[in-house]
């Protein structure tokens, strides 16, 4: 394939903007909704909700844009985008915590995840108009957008206040909106011809019942998935809960997210070469293990400073599992269903954060700091465990 720096940056940028606005609205959530007068409980069922919408919507958006030969990816993306955009507007005008504001935000939550798999599968799309996209690169990037975006909303929640985060994430939406424009325009330009496969009825996009029972043993691996992104949510979704008895505030939070997010660009910057040297399928369980000790790491996190070395194993964990996870899919799934297959990966990921911030609020509320720290160890230890057996062998790339 053709190499094209225009379709990179454009895809980069959209990954930039993406990771930046799910970070701001998942993240900060717990920021926002508390200084709106919601307890830690309901803050859990709010965030559980919005994932609850996404886990039902996303095999359903993505079984309906592969069957249509993905055409549909760039229209629904912007489609999704500007109904995210008006809800936050809506969450701007509503004053303080009530029926209306919690729907709102769920869906704000709901519509932030939907849009994680159609954005990855971004690259897929542009490589059939004939052009190579780096992922990787592209997902470090948003990596370093998140980390930006982290560290100005840590220091803006602290010095004007928490209202200004519905404010930014219209601004980032905006942002992401541009390039999906920009993208639509060129799709029309490309004269797309979809691959051969689709043109044959007998090799179209399959059902999610048949998908299922061609990938089994991916199915184990997506149920690791999903006791690993638990750990990793009640991290991501309480961490100022977690902070705050070893004397950390907002600010530390949006440093700690910073760091986080810095400590992902060198493996997602240099993945494709990594590549070379190591199979996908052993990538994915290098980081599996290291998601338990990064949850460990945080458990024991006797002050700040150690959560803040606790959370650089980040670069292990997460910083690979994402690029290694949207190879894999594309290694050992059928190219008519490569969205759907990104799709359940997400609706994994999507499915542990539900447990996690539905548990995760409730258990900070009735047991120990502490203790919910050991729940997400133990979660992040079986995770792994699932994840060893379920991942197949791939082939080394060269």
């Amino acid at each position: 394939m053709k190499a094209n720096t225009k379709l990179n940056f454009e895809f980069s940028w959209a990954q930039g903007a993406y990771w930046a606005s799910n970070g701001l609205v998942f993240n900060f959530a717990a920021v926002f909704l508390q200084h709106k007068g919601y307890s830690n409980y309901e803050l859990g069922i709010i965030l559980a909700l919005g994932n609850v919408a996404a886990f039902v919507l996303q095999p359903l958006a993505a079984g309906y844009i592969d069957r249509r030969n993905k055409k549909p990816l760039l229209p629904c993306s912007a489609l999704i985008i500007l109904i995210s955009i008006l809800l936050a507007v809506a969450a701007v005008f509503i004053p303080g915590a009530c029926t209306a504001l919690s729907a709102v935000y769920i869906l704000m939550l709901g519509t932030s995840i939907l849009l994680q798999p159609l954005t990855n599968a971004m690259s897929t799309y542009i490589n059939t108009w004939g052009y190579d996209i780096k992922f990787a690169r592209a997902r470090g990037i948003g990596s370093l957008c998140f980390a930006l975006c982290m560290a100005l909303l840590g220091m803006l929640t602290q010095r004007v206040g928490a209202d200004t985060v519905p404010f930014v994430y219209i601004i980032l939406l905006a942002l992401l909106m541009g390039v999906v424009l920009l993208m639509m325009r060129q799709d029309k330009t490309m004269r797309l011809v979809p691959p051969k496969v689709f043109d044959n009825p007998e090799k179209a996009a399959s059902s999610i019942g048949v998908f299922i029972r061609e990938n089994k043993r991916f199915c184990v691996y997506l149920l690791g998935v999903a006791l690993l992104f638990f750990s990793h949510s009640l991290l991501g979704n309480f961490m100022i809960e977690f902070l705050k008895p070893i004397g950390g505030d907002s600010g530390d939070m949006g440093n700690i997210f910073c760091i986080m997010a810095l400590s992902e660009l060198p493996a997602m910057l240099l993945f494709d070469r990594l590549l070379r040297r190591v199979r996908c399928s052993t990538l994915l369980k290098f980081s599996a293990v290291m998601f338990a000790v990064k949850q460990a790491a945080a458990w024991f996190a006797p002050s700040v400073p150690m959560m803040y070395a606790a959370m650089c194993i980040q670069a292990l964990s997460f910083a690979i599992f994402i690029p290694a996870s949207v190879r894999y899919v594309e290694e050992v799934i059928k190219k008519r269903d490569s969205v759907k297959g990104q799709a359940f990966t997400t609706s994994m990921i999507t499915l542990g954060s539900i447990f996690a911030s539905y548990l995760g609020g409730y258990m900070l509320d009735n047991i120990s700091v502490q203790n919910t720290l050991m729940v997400g160890t133990i979660a992040a230890v079986l995770g792994a465990l699932t994840v060893l057996p379920g991942v197949e062998k791939t082939k080394l790339n060269k």
